[in-house]
C-alpha cells in the first residue's frame, strides 16, 4: 500500500525555561489544564500512555508510546496503527533567561493525498491552538481546556 506523508509545525514563545515548557507535558497533571487527559504518572521513554480527548474513558482514548524523552528538551511520542500513523515531537529551546520558543512537529502518513492535505490542514491548527493554551498554563496558570 502506498501512503501519502505530511507534516505540521506551530512555535510560540513562552515566558518559561525550556524545562518548565517540557514538564507541562511530560506532567499529567500540567497536561491536562491544557489538553488530554492520560493515565500514567509522568511519561518516561519507552513507555506507553493511554491519552482520552474526552474527560472520561471513550471510544476516542488512544495509546501514545514514548520514543525520546530528554526531560530538559524534548518529547516525541507515536500513536496509530504501523502504516496510518503519526510522530509528535515538542522542542524547547531557550533563547534567553527563562524564556523558550516552542516548536512542535507533528508528522504522519494517509493512504491518499487529499486525506494527507486535509490531515497536514486540522493538525496545524491543532498545534497552534495547543501552544497558545499551552502558553497561558505556564505563564499565568489558567488552565484552557480545548
Amino acid at each position: 500500500m502506498s501512503t501519502v506523508a505530511f507534516g505540521s509545525l506551530a512555535e510560540i514563545q513562552i515566558e518559561r525555561a525550556p524545562e518548565a515548557v517540557i514538564a507541562a507535558f511530560v506532567d499529567p497533571k500540567q497536561m491536562r489544564r491544557f489538553w488530554y487527559r492520560r493515565s500514567d504518572q509522568g511519561l518516561s521513554q519507552g513507555a506507553s500512555s493511554v491519552w482520552s480527548i474526552c474527560d472520561t474513558p471513550s471510544e476516542h482514548d488512544f495509546v501514545v508510546r514514548v520514543v525520546l524523552l530528554r526531560p530538559k528538551r524534548e518529547l516525541v511520542v507515536e500513536w496509530g496503527e504501523s502504516v496510518l500513523y503519526r510522530r509528535t515531537r515538542w522542542y524547547a529551546e531557550s533563547i534567553g533567561e527563562g524564556v523558550s520558543i516552542l516548536r512542535i512537529e507533528m508528522t504522519g502518513e494517509h493512504n491518499n493525498k487529499s486525506d494527507a492535505h486535509r490531515a497536514s490542514l486540522f493538525d496545524t491548527a491543532e498545534l497552534n491552538q495547543l501552544a497558545v493554551r499551552a502558553k497561558v498554563w505556564l505563564e499565568q496558570r489558567i488552565a484552557v481546556k480545548p
